[in-house]
């Protein structure tokens, strides 16, 4: 089609299979603003277009209305700050993180010179800059604007409402991310808590908090709470959003992360294999791909070579998805590369797993640069499988760079550094260097016991047998019988 919404004054055109407005009638109501801004239009298109994941179209619509704000209404008004925050969250979607960033940062000035620090939209473009860091793995500066918001809400008075809950979540979020659990675990039960003040206990957000506390419990290896909690949460949002929302599924998915690690395998495939069902019939391929991942995690941690194929089919089927909606490098995709090739190393296949993770570490230096966290967990994956094909130096190298890239973005005593530390020591007790291992274990043995769980860690085993094995190796019997005295001990309590 070609011509004009009558009486509106906007010039049509067909690009694509999609109606584009390319013209606004020099003083015509649309031009005016009184009835239908062109950009209103295109911002509509734009969502549209990340309904059906194609976030290069939604991109192109989201500029087109930048342009078209600033052109009829100018910058200083908020439907120009959501185009700019839309246009930004496609291209974080699209891995162009620099360009988000820039986005967001000209929103946010914009807000500011417009409305103020004191005003919702400034506060609201705060909290996506805030969000967008933590996306990209810079938690220390998420962490600085999220409690720049949590302040501002203060002041506001809104800190007791659902949106002020929302924040003090995120904030929350940022303390997790750091490795700050304990920190994190007070500012949910808030959240959770005051949720229940305004009688919202049967609230799915209510269920959305709770379920970061699960997950708390799960990184301080408290497997068995975190279960129970998850599945509380599905005893909340079931009864109110029923079967086929996408909420009930995200619940199923958490719940079946949890209870596969304790070993129930059967009824996490079929929780996992409801919620991919339920996000396919909603349309959601991007949320699918996730999902099918998550079920590919399953299968890998059974030990039957049927299930484990099962996982390396879920992954591929994942990969293949994430590569049709991005079409280029994207952290997502690299994860599943990432966990294909943990499944691969678990079936002894280590060539194979040490080529998937170098594929991986490739697509995310490309993505950002040298310094990533992800990038420091790939490290470290690498670093582990080489030791295994006893290509020792090499495996240090890459201990040493995810170490560094780590102790870069977390706090020393983060539970995120476990595995680096106990991969790294593993590998120079194999080349007999005992001592250095024995410090690094140590230090795993420290953060350990400064978690809430304590010896029932699901690694505090692991490092003990770890300390036992190396001061028995460097001639320390003594410490060697302390430490096995500790697990005696720990499991007799236990």
């Amino acid at each position: 089609i070609s011509g004009k919404f009558e009486g509106i004054g906007a010039r049509l055109q067909k690009k694509n299979d999609f109606t584009e407005i390319t013209e606004l009638i020099s003083g015509g109501p649309a031009w005016r603003g009184k009835l239908l801004e062109a950009g209103d239009v295109i911002m509509s298109l734009g969502k549209l277009s990340i309904e059906m994941s194609d976030f290069v179209l939604a991109k192109d619509w989201y500029g087109k209305a930048e342009l078209i704000y600033a052109k009829t209404l100018g910058t200083d008004n908020e439907k120009y700050i959501n185009a700019l925050t839309r246009l930004a969250f496609t291209m974080e979607e699209l891995a162009e993180f620099d360009q988000t960033q820039e986005r967001l940062e000209k929103a946010l000035a914009v807000s500011y010179d417009t409305y103020g620090d004191l005003h919702e939209i400034t506060v609201k473009v705060l909290y996506n800059l805030s969000n967008h860091y933590i996306r990209k793995g810079d938690y220390n500066k998420a962490l600085e604007l999220m409690l720049k918001v949590v302040e501002t809400d203060n002041v506001l008075g809104v800190s007791k409402t659902v949106l002020g809950i929302k924040h003090i979540n995120d904030l929350a979020v940022c303390y997790a991310n750091l490795g700050l659990l304990s920190k994190a675990k007070e500012l949910f039960t808030t959240a959770y808590d005051i949720m229940l003040q305004l009688k919202k206990g049967e609230d799915p957000y209510t269920a959305r908090v709770l379920r970061n506390l699960g997950q708390i419990a799960y990184l301080e290896g408290d497997l068995q709470t975190a279960a129970e909690v998850h599945l509380r949460c599905i005893n909340i949002i079931e009864p109110v959003l029923g079967t086929l929302h996408s909420d009930t599924a995200d619940a199923y998915d958490s719940y079946a992360n949890v209870i596969s690690d304790l070993g129930q395998f059967e009824e996490a495939i079929s929780l996992m294999k409801r919620a991919i069902d339920i996000q396919r019939r909603l349309n959601r391929p991007q949320v699918v791909a996730g999902y099918l991942h998550n079920l590919g995690n399953i299968y890998s941690e059974m030990n039957e070579r049927a299930n484990q194929e099962l996982g390396i089919e879920c992954y591929q089927e994942s990969i293949l998805i994430k590569k049709c909606i991005w079409k280029r490098d994207h952290p997502n995709i690299s994860m599943s590369h990432e966990s294909l090739g943990n499944l691969y190393y678990k079936m002894g296949e280590l060539e194979m797993a040490l080529k998937l993770y170098e594929e991986s570490n490739g697509m995310l230096k490309r993505i950002f640069g040298d310094k990533h966290y992800l990038i420091a967990q790939s490290e470290n994956r690498i670093g582990d499988v080489l030791g295994e094909l006893g290509r020792y130096k090499e495996a240090i190298k890459h201990f040493e760079e995810s170490l560094r890239m780590y102790e870069e973005t977390v706090e020393n005593d983060s539970v995120v550094l476990l595995p680096v530390l106990i991969n790294f020591g593993s590998t120079l007790s194999s080349i007999g260097d005992q001592s250095k291992a024995i410090t690094l274990l140590r230090r795993c043995l420290d953060i350990i016991m400064h978690t809430e769980a304590g010896r029932n860690h699901e690694y505090h085993q692991i490092v003990v047998n770890g300390l036992i094995s190396c001061y028995e190796l460097h001639g320390e019997p003594e410490k060697a019988a302390e430490y096995r005295a500790m697990l005696i001990n720990s499991n007799g309590s236990n």
